[in-house]
């Protein structure tokens, strides 16, 4: 960062229109890669119940008073629910609703640009924005209903509304209060937004608005008033999981991560680190190989660690320079404020003894690459200030092509990963069978079931419920409706189907053996099976050793 202005590292005073078009490349990118066989997306037992929680919401009148149980056994609020209720009223359908969450990240990745065009300079932001548009995890965090991928837009506007109140613009407080604590309503991970902030307010001590800064708390009271409710009546063991995880005592000792395993699991937003999780291991035999450690993951990780310790190391030689001009102080605050940020979420996850996963580093996402995009611009401007003209023309050089090389390796690794989904038609790990393939399956018990009552089933011979098919029952109710056929309204004989998802592993090869009798329709991995109609008598199977309907 250089320059002297109190409120920006000397940005043009407007934009080029290289700049400009440079924008809607990256806008455009972003997009691409987010809409990119849209019908892919996950929709999986989270989003289904989720959805469901909404619906109940809207047509009980109700507020819910809760969301869902997160990995670490502490019930969600139901803020997530709260903000689907609105594009649940025009469409209960899991592309709207995921094209809408596609939408937020595309509006966060333009309001980064803004930002930092203003505060910085138009090469940062286009860095940052670049980034962050090819990041294979922020695409994929970008395709999925999940609460915490709306977090990127409300993280960057309180960001730059944090580093607008130590500019002395007191209003700011307001949307600082309102988005951080939004942010944490909608997923846990959100509180660090807030303790990041709270430890910048502390160390720079800013004027502060109270009067808006009460404003936006009793708004926040108002929006968390039905899951208080629910803490004090029925959140016991939510309460008691909450002061185990203050006090470090959640997670067994052995699970316990160091600071550095958790430094690295934030790395993975960089580049592709991790994906092989995402795709995991088919039951016939090894995943396809996707190459997580290929050149440009790794440079991303390097220039990634290279550009917090650049951070680092200036915001601590510009506060020994004691310099008390204006354009000193900004630097120092930026900096700092870009530090406190990033090591947060390291602190609290390691005091807490949290076992972490890539996602709840998405409150770091864009200020990460804000941090990249810095560094890259420092090294070009130092670069310009040598002597001989070889050296300074490859410095200045040195950074582009990093930069360009990330953004490279990232459009890559998405083009790779939406490829390998699309040939196998989901993965057996963190993504499963794609929404294309489970939408078709349900349409065509819809289309054979007409309208009889359905039950997706678990197994052949009891016909007991499917287990864990909250995603399949959801898109069944909703192809059902839009077909005219109502949940309860017929007495007609209920028609049983088994779903055969491999990607669960929820039938025993004799199981499947079984199916073959049954004459299975295939939808990409899918097998969808109608079991015969039950009658009333009841006969020995020898070849089951049951007896059968």
């Amino acid at each position: 960062m250089t320059g002297h202005s109190s409120r920006s590292e000397n940005p043009p005073a407007r934009p080029r229109p290289s700049y400009a078009l440079a924008l809607l490349a990256v806008l455009l990118i972003a997009a691409l890669l987010r809409l990119y066989q849209f019908d892919l997306i996950e929709f999986k037992t989270d989003e289904a119940m989720i959805c469901d929680i909404t619906i109940d919401m809207l047509e009980s009148g109700r507020p819910a008073t809760h969301g869902l149980l997160s990995g670490k056994g502490i019930t969600n609020f139901p803020m997530f629910a709260c903000l689907l209720a609105g594009p649940m009223m025009l469409s209960r359908d899991p592309s709207f609703l995921t094209a809408l969450i596609t939408l937020s990240n595309l509006v966060a990745i333009g309001l980064l640009f803004h930002y930092a065009a203003t505060r910085w300079g138009w090469p940062v932001a286009l860095w940052a924005a670049l980034l962050m548009a090819a990041s294979p995890w922020a695409v994929l965090y970008s395709r999925k209903i999940w609460a915490q991928n709306v977090l990127p837009v409300l993280i960057v506007p309180a960001l730059f509304s944090l580093m607008r109140l130590l500019d002395g613009e007191k209003r700011s407080t307001f949307w600082l209060v309102l988005l951080t604590g939004i942010a944490a309503m909608t997923h846990l991970s959100g509180f660090c937004a807030i303790a990041a902030s709270l430890v910048v307010l502390a160390v720079f001590r800013p004027s502060i608005d109270w009067k808006h800064a009460g404003l936006a708390m009793a708004v926040l009271v108002v929006l968390a008033g039905p899951y208080l409710y629910y803490l004090a009546t029925e959140g016991a063991t939510d309460r008691q999981r909450a002061v185990e995880y203050l006090k470090g005592e959640g997670t067994p000792a052995a699970y316990k991560p160091s600071l550095n395993q958790i430094a690295a699991t934030g790395l993975n937003i960089i580049n592709d680190y991790g994906f092989d999780h995402v795709l995991g291991s088919p039951p016939e035999g090894p995943p396809p190989v996707y190459g997580s450690q290929r050149p440009g993951s790794i440079v991303g990780r390097i220039v990634a660690v290279a550009a917090v310790l650049t951070l680092l190391v200036r915001a601590a030689v510009d506060t020994r320079r004691r310099s008390g001009t204006p354009g000193a102080r900004d630097i120092r605050r930026s900096r700092a404020v870009l530090l406190i940020w990033l090591a947060t979420p390291l602190v609290m996850y390691r005091l807490a003894g949290i076992r972490v996963h890539t996602h709840y580093f998405i409150v770091i996402m864009p200020v990460l690459f804000l941090a990249i995009g810095i560094a890259l611009e420092d090294l070009r401007r130092s670069a310009a200030n040598l002597r001989w003209t070889l050296p300074r023309n490859l410095l200045q050089a040195l950074p582009i092509a990093l930069g360009l090389g990330i953004a490279c390796s990232g459009v890559a690794s998405n083009w790779r990963f939406h490829r390998i989904i699309e040939s196998n038609g989901g993965a057996p790990g963190g993504y499963e069978v794609a929404l294309r393939y489970k939408q078709a399956a349900v349409l065509h018990i819809v289309a054979q079931a007409g309208d009889h009552p359905v039950a997706l089933v678990g197994d052949t011979v009891a016909r007991t419920p499917q287990p864990g098919a909250e995603d399949y029952e959801y898109l069944l109710r909703l192809a059902r409706r839009r077909a005219g056929y109502a949940d309860d309204s017929t007495t007609s004989p209920r028609r049983d189907f088994v779903i055969v998802d491999p990607y669960r592993y929820n039938l025993s090869p004799a199981e499947f053996q079984m199916l073959a009798r049954y004459a299975p329709r295939q939808f990409g991995p899918v097998l969808v099976c109608a079991l015969p109609e039950q009658d009333t008598s009841r006969t020995h199977d020898p070849a089951l050793g049951v007896e059968n309907r």
